[in-house]
């Protein structure tokens, strides 16, 4: 058929550009869980629902996709990103209160054993440590503070802990 752009389009999905489609592009790119501590309204979990007692803040991610999370203060800046998998629907992602060091269960949508990618963005001099199911994880440093990792995935959930130092 003729596209939006003028031009015929033999089949397959039509390119998108300038208006066509770009909120619900939008939308997917940058659905996320965001815990900061607002000048205005204090803790608060954007894209979440957030408990904070004595040990730590407790996010319940409901972006709509729950595949990214970030910690951002003025002191720290840490974001995480699941390429094919996610958090576990309703389950919190903890923070200690030294904002150190994070754990979350994340789940297997396609109930196969595969591999997904974990990112995860920091500040440049950071040191991370990364577990799974308790077995260390090693991770590979990229450009300007970005880590990342293939996880191997073979059960419906695991649970992943993340410490960071600067």
């Amino acid at each position: 058929g003729r596209a939006w752009r003028r031009k015929e389009n033999d089949r397959g999905a039509w390119m998108y550009d300038g208006e066509a489609d770009l909120g619900n592009g939008a939308a997917m790119r940058i659905a996320e869980t965001i815990l900061t501590d607002d000048p205005i309204f204090g803790w608060i979990a954007y894209g979440g629902i957030l408990k904070e007692n004595t040990e730590g803040y407790f996010v319940i991610p409901r972006d709509g996709l729950r595949n990214r999370f970030s910690l951002i203060t003025e002191k720290d800046r840490v974001s995480v990103e699941l390429d094919r998998d996610g958090f576990v629907s309703e389950q919190e992602i903890i923070i200690e209160k030294s904002l150190k060091n994070l754990r979350f269960k994340i789940e297997n949508r396609t109930g196969d054993s595969h591999t997904t990618r974990l990112k995860v963005f920091v500040p440049n001099s950071t040191v991370l440590n990364l577990t799974m199911d308790g077995k260390k994880i090693e991770m590979v440093k990229g450009k300007q503070g970005t880590y990342q990792t293939d996880l191997p995935i073979s059960q419906t959930q695991h649970l992943i802990e993340l410490r960071y130092r600067l």
